[in-house]
């Protein structure tokens, strides 16, 4: 049976200078983890900066420079994504619609007579004009 003196004992080190030694490795080590800490900290926000230039640059690339509306790329990725989330199988077997999806395609009539006739610049802000208009009669959720 132990007594409360030898369990005392036991609590201390035998050698003070092994304690302090101890202790300034322990502080060393906790400094180390506050600097890895804040290097882990640093790359996360590196990462949520990246991130969001990934995005721009998707943004970027997914619209048309004259309209101002998505690429055609775009949409193409659009419609195969939800072609492959459209339906699902429920418990009995059956095929459920999640979500209805219309597809609008324009022309604009006699096009290359503007762009012949008045030059490209011309057509472009056509463009410009129909890509403005477009934004403002659609809802502002809709993939256009």
């Amino acid at each position: 049976m132990m007594n409360v003196n030898n369990f005392e004992q036991t609590k201390s080190f035998p050698n003070p200078e092994a304690g302090e030694s101890f202790k300034r490795q322990l502080a060393e080590k906790d400094i180390q983890l506050t600097e890895k800490e804040r290097q882990i900290e640093d790359l996360r926000e590196k990462l949520r900066r990246k991130d969001m230039q990934i995005a721009t640059l998707e943004e970027i690339i997914d619209t048309d420079v004259i309209t101002n509306l998505r690429s055609r790329k775009a949409i193409e990725k659009k419609l195969s994504f939800m072609d492959g989330r459209r339906s699902s199988d429920t418990e009995d077997g059956e095929a459920e619609t999640k979500k209805r999806v219309a597809v609008l395609m324009l022309d604009i009539d006699h096009f290359k007579t503007i762009n012949d006739t008045y030059g490209h610049h011309v057509g472009d802000e056509v463009l410009r004009q129909v890509g403005e208009f477009l934004r403002k009669k659609f809802r502002r959720d809709d993939f256009i």
